[in-house]
């Protein structure tokens, strides 16, 4: 490529898979085990509650 594009997304790589992780909440569905806290995103929104 002479002028590469930049993807200005989060690359998530699991044993699940590999996903563009944008909204951020993506990441739940490739992730190997289940968590074991609250995920809450940069702006202080609770995604998933345990």
């Amino acid at each position: 490529m002479i002028e590469p594009i930049l993807i200005n997304r989060p690359i998530v790589v699991t044993e699940k898979g590999t996903l563009l992780c944008r909204p951020s909440e993506r990441v739940l569905e490739i992730l190997p085990k289940s968590l074991d806290k609250d995920f809450i995103k940069e702006d202080g929104e609770i995604v998933c509650s345990i």
